[in-house]
Formats: structure tokens, C-alpha cells, sequence
């Protein structure tokens, strides 16, 4: 058995199951982090969940975004401004 190892740090992890597809992928990227679990079978369905400065403002923010076949079908963001947080929930 291999002994686990406490910690691992890069700055792009991919994670794969059993038939060596991406399942899980973390990054980070200009400040940004990013986490997304995909369906194995079709990794164009995934969730996305990120925190770090958000575009276009750079302010402080993190969201989940739910994707099916590569397209949007919805968001949650919340993120900083003037001290207060806000969140919204728009449309894909």
C-alpha cells in the first residue's frame, strides 16, 4: 500500500477515475481559483465552482456555474463591494 502524503501543492491538479478521464480539475490562474467535477462519461457536463477577482471590476468574489453539454444553465455569483457583500443569481 502506498503511504498518503499529507500535502500536495501545485497550481493545476487533474484527478481521473478509473478509466483515466478527468474527472475533477482544480487550477489556479491569475488569483483566480477554479474547481470543476465532471460527469465521466461527458465532460462538457461539469459544475465550476471559482473564487478570486472577478471580471471586469477585480473584485473579490466566488460563484458556482452549473454547465450541461458545454452550456450554462446556471449561476450563482456573490462578491464585494464598498465593505458589503452582494450576491445574484442571473440567468444562463
Amino acid at each position: 500500500m502506498v503511504e498518503p502524503l499529507d500535502e500536495i501543492r501545485c497550481r493545476h491538479l487533474i484527478i481521473v477515475d478509473e478509466q483515466d478521464r478527468p474527472r475533477i480539475e482544480a487550477s489556479v490562474q491569475e488569483g483566480v481559483a477554479e474547481v470543476t467535477v465532471a460527469v465521466a462519461e461527458d465532460p462538457s457536463t461539469h459544475v465550476l465552482v471559482y473564487a478570486g477577482p472577478l471580471e471586469p471590476t477585480g473584485a473579490l468574489g466566488l460563484g458556482v456555474e452549473l454547465f450541461v453539454g458545454g452550456n450554462s444553465m446556471g449561476r450563482m455569483t456573490a462578491w464585494e463591494d464598498a465593505g458589503q457583500w452582494q450576491h445574484n443569481t442571473p440567468p444562463a
